[in-house]
């Protein structure tokens, strides 16, 4: 894109012909700025003048806010814009947000369905510093996106303050995904969320200022994904009559949970981060979650445990269970005997016939060997256990990223796995090292 904007600098004849099939404006810092330049790169480090580095930075901004106006300036009046995308470093009434204000406006005015708002560059700062000076978003330019259909932000703030006067209602919006973003409020949020009747798809992850989240049906009655990820002060989270939500995933640490009239919810990611009591994770899913998901078939279960677990209790059977995910299996000093104490003590996995087990992240040692073995001799039904030395990790929405390993590292778990495995696994079970 920076290409083309100076390409139509030096010759008229080719100032629109680029500009004909630009449907997607990504306007982040790489696209805009030749990043290989010092005074472009961002890289304060080199400088120890302060106001060297005050200097740089207003450089880089001037420079990119003037690469996306020259870019905009060259787009006719009938031209459509799908897809506004900004990753750049915004502050309020620092940095002339009124440049964003005006791309935002020019883009709904194009009927845009999708923007993305990254506004802090990471490669240069802290978003500890800016926390106070954020850029609000108004909320209020929802209502006159009558074509939106998909609205990212990150690293920003709502701007609720006048959402009373606010009384259009957006009825194209399916997708809300929020990323370290100030809420300023239940009540202001809870407002948000009636203003956008259509939303299907809901993600928080490390937002703020929310003590707890109430979602019924009148707010999102088409509601089917709901994320809440390291929402540090969320304390309690209440779904009522939410019929259509089909998938719930929480990381945090344990609170308070009511689910009232979700049948159609079938599944369901945990992830607790539990490191003095290693027992109340497990507990609060394995006895709380059949009263609220009593249809669940696929469950995703992600607890940091420190020691053993050792509970006598007895629990529900989930008879509808189809797929148990077991992610972020960190083990210290207990091993992975915790999770052989789950099949152990827990009927509904007594009872849960495996087929196929797929083992990623396997690095050799001799507590996963040992709970490989678990699997051999107890899992009856069990036809292929397969062993990744290749970790992966849950992104969300069923997506999942794969962390590579040294290729001789790799060699050398399959060895492992395949020495202390030969002799000890039935002729009926395939053994498969990825």
């Amino acid at each position: 894109m920076r290409e083309a904007v100076r390409s139509s600098v030096l010759s008229t004849s080719w100032r629109h012909i680029w500009t004909k099939s630009l449907s997607n404006l990504v306007l982040d810092v790489d696209n805009m700025l030749d990043t290989n330049e010092d005074d472009y790169s961002y890289n304060p480090g080199i400088y120890n003048d302060s106001a060297q580095r005050e200097i740089l930075s207003w450089k880089r901004t001037y420079a990119y806010f003037n690469s996306v106006d020259q870019l905009i300036s060259h787009l006719s009046i009938e031209h459509r814009i799908e897809k506004l995308q900004v990753y750049f470093t915004f502050k309020q009434n620092k940095y002339s947000t009124n440049y964003l204000d005006s791309w935002i406006v020019f883009a709904i005015s194009r009927g845009v369905e999708e923007l993305n708002l990254y506004l802090l560059d990471l490669e240069g700062d802290d978003y500890a510093g800016y926390i106070d000076q954020i850029y609000m978003f108004d909320v209020q330019l929802l209502g006159m996106a009558s074509s939106l259909k998909c609205l990212r932000l990150s690293d920003c703030g709502l701007g609720l303050e006048n959402l009373s006067n606010f009384t259009n209602i957006n009825k194209t919006l399916t997708t809300l995904d929020l990323c370290r973003v100030d809420l300023k409020s239940d009540v202001h949020f809870h407002d948000l969320l009636s203003k956008c009747c259509h939303l299907e798809f809901l993600s928080l992850n490390e937002c703020y200022n929310l003590d707890n989240l109430n979602i019924k049906n009148s707010l999102c009655p088409r509601l089917k994904y709901l994320r809440v990820h390291d929402c540090e002060q969320v304390e309690a989270i209440e779904i009522h009559s939410v019929r259509n939500l089909e998938s719930f995933e929480y990381g945090g640490d344990v609170i308070n949970f009511l689910f009232v009239e979700v049948p159609r919810l079938k599944s369901v990611f945990t992830g607790f981060s539990v490191h003095y009591n290693s027992e109340e994770g497990i507990f609060w899913i394995l006895s709380k979650l059949f009263n609220y998901f009593p249809n669940l078939e696929t469950l995703l279960l992600g607890v940091h445990m420190t020691r053993k677990a050792g509970s006598t209790r007895t629990f529900p059977v989930f008879h509808n269970l189809k797929s148990l995910i077991l992610t972020n299996a960190i083990f210290y000093s207990c091993g992975p005997s915790w999770i052989a104490t789950i099949f152990q003590e827990c009927p509904f996995m007594q009872r849960l016939e495996l087929h196929e087990v797929l083992i990623t992240g396997a690095s050799g040692y001799s507590r996963e060997i040992e709970f490989v073995l678990y699997l051999l001799n107890n899992a009856k039904a069990l036809r292929k256990i397969s062993i990744d030395p290749q970790g992966r990790y849950y992104e969300g929405d069923g997506k999942w990223q794969t962390m590579g390993m040294n290729v001789l590292c790799e060699n050398d778990v399959r060895q492992t796995f395949r020495e202390h495995l030969r002799e000890k696994i039935s002729p009926s079970i395939e053994l498969c090292l990825l």
